[in-house]
């Protein structure tokens, strides 16, 4: 029951996620010292103490309920926030005694998209000297000579250049080292092609090694059987890579609002679930339960592992797992069983923007989907112009894009300074033919291991589809009266935003409304126009490692290095 209990009694495992959430971002985000840590954590009981009073009507007093929950939130808070502060020095320990040329050797584990000078890697490296195991982000300088010998698995052997990777270095711009840390990367090593020696993995046990092989064989297939803008599209959308598709493709499917569906989430695992449940039928109902929590692993393995593969991963495998232990599966529980997991594997997976977008628009749907499709009916409840099946397609649709979308919003606002209503219109138009192009697609894919010209009877149609969802994409890009900007809000406003679409979805009725939105209008002014209001002026140059041609206009003003500076 949602109304009465959205998060709180009932799901305790909640609560300790949330608690979790709090001690990493003071441990990692907020830099706070132990004194701060100490008070947040006193404000954090009394305001729990204040959540967990309950009234007991019958002894006409107040009690307190789960005090053992409220110890254990304290326990969470302070382990999760030495937690992060232990992951954050091993960064930096590694990152500063990581300096300079010097020999290495390590396997390959991953392979990430090449630039215009380096094919870059993902290497693991057993440094005997810092007594540890650490991730190296490895740039092999490009040598036209030489083809890309180097594959997933691969021992190598060499000596490169060691440095810091690169911080951010413009306000509001890209900070490479946060995105490395989202992949628990370290250091940066420079190489060139002519200095590694390899020796290949023949090992039959390493599980990640076929794995690459299988993807790259699949990768390779689409590339034969579709032309490069469809097989662009159909390698993001089946295998969640998306380094073939052009910068102005991405831009367009971006304004479009259906960049979600070129990233593998929990909209294709949906997908597979209900297609492998019809199959799973046919066999034992227990072990088909079993085969498909193995076969949504391998998925997620194949696909690439990213935050929201793994959060719908986990989350379906839980409701998979509940039937078989038969007990009622509960979705917010589940939620935060999968944010934890990915959250203590690697704490700053919660910077990492498809984390944010998967559990935002996931928590959108949950909470606010079945009020936005009442909504819609009330609205729509005497209209009798279209059949009532037409009517309820549309609005489960439209809800369902408007919920997930209302919750996703702020965090594109705050990354992009941009946001539209487009994803209605898209929504609405790609919906019919998402679950018809999914199917065709791994058709085409699994049928290609066996036989490229089997296979080739599917990708007609399937590249059908995909000139189809290219169409739409195009059109809905070039819909710019729904598109509005806005300037970059600060996280005490995104939070308020939050908590107000809460209210008034669930405690609205218990409040008087027009208080809580004129004290949290004044909130928000107080911290976005009035707060930041000071007498200093600052100026702020563009930094000299931008591209030459920025870098040359402004040199034309002054030779001297570009700096930064406040007056």
């Amino acid at each position: 029951n949602y109304k009465e209990d959205i998060l709180l009694n009932n799901r305790p495992i909640v609560i300790i996620t949330i608690s979790y959430i709090i001690g990493i971002l003071l441990g990692l985000y907020f830099k706070v010292n132990i004194a701060l840590f100490v008070f947040s954590v006193l404000i954090i009981i009394c305001t729990m103490f204040a959540i967990f009073l309950k009234y007991d009507q019958n002894k006409k007093n107040s009690t307190y309920i789960n005090k053992g929950l409220i110890a254990f939130v304290v326990i969470v808070l302070f382990l999760s926030y030495i937690y992060a502060k232990k992951v954050e020095c091993e960064y930096t320990y590694i990152s500063e005694n990581n300096i300079g040329e010097r020999q290495f050797s390590g396997k390959i584990i991953g392979i990430e998209k090449e630039s215009q000078y380096y094919r870059n890697y993902i290497i693991q490296i057993n440094d005997k000297q810092l007594n540890m195991k650490y991730r190296v982000y490895l740039k092999v300088k490009k040598d036209k000579t030489q083809r890309d010998i180097i594959k997933c698995g691969d021992y190598i052997y060499g000596f490169g250049d060691f440095s810091k990777p690169e911080s951010r270095r413009n306000y509001q711009g890209y900070d490479h080292s946060e995105y490395l840390k989202t992949k628990k990367i370290a250091s940066v090593c420079e190489i060139k092609a002519n200095q590694i020696s390899i020796k290949k993995n023949n090992s039959l046990l390493d599980v990640n090694m076929w794995i690459r092989r299988l993807r790259k064989r699949m990768e390779s297939n689409l590339l034969k059987l579709l032309s490069e803008e469809k097989s662009s599209v159909a390698i993001a959308l089946l295998l969640g890579d998306s380094n073939y598709i052009i910068e102005n493709q991405k831009e367009m499917y971006s304004k479009a609002n259906l960049s979600h569906i070129l990233a593998i989430s929990g909209l294709h695992v949906n997908y597979i679930v209900v297609a492998l449940g019809v199959i799973q039928k046919k066999f034992d109902n227990r072990k088909g339960k079993v085969f498909l929590i193995l076969f949504l692993i391998l998925f997620s393995l194949l696909t690439g592992s990213s935050p929201s593969v793994i959060r719908a991963v986990i989350m379906c495998s839980l409701a998979v797992f509940s039937k078989l232990v038969y007990r009622k599966s509960d979705t917010i529980n589940n939620i935060s069983i999968s944010c934890l997991c990915i959250l203590i594997y690697n704490p700053y997976n919660i910077f990492n923007l498809g984390f944010q977008l998967s559990f935002s628009g996931t928590l959108g749907i949950v909470l606010l989907n079945d009020k936005i499709k009442n909504l819609f009916k009330s609205l729509l409840k005497n209209n009798r112009s279209v059949s009532n099946k037409i009517i309820n397609t549309i609005i489960s649709i439209s809800s369902v894009s408007l919920s997930a979308n209302v919750f996703i919003i702020p965090i594109l606002i705050y990354n992009y300074n941009n946001a539209s209503m487009n994803f209605l219109i898209s929504g609405l138009l790609t919906a019919p033919i998402l679950g018809i192009m999914l199917a065709l697609g791994y058709i085409v894919v699994i049928a290609s291991l066996v036989s490229i010209d089997i296979s080739r009877m599917f990708s007609i149609i399937f590249g059908l589809s995909l000139n189809c969802f290219i169409k739409i994409s195009n059109f809905c890009s070039n819909i710019n009266f729904f598109r509005f900007y806005i300037f970059t809000p600060s996280i005490f406003t995104v939070c308020v935003y939050y908590v107000l679409v809460v209210y008034l979805a669930y405690f609205r009725k218990k409040i008087n409304n027009k208080i809580v939105i004129v004290i949290s209008i004044i909130i928000i002014v107080l911290f976005e126009i009035i707060m930041p209001i000071n007498q200093e002026f600052k100026v702020y140059f563009i930094d000299q490692t931008t591209p030459n041609m920025i870098q040359r206009i402004i040199g034309i003003f002054e030779r001297k290095p570009l700096i930064s500076k406040e007056i």
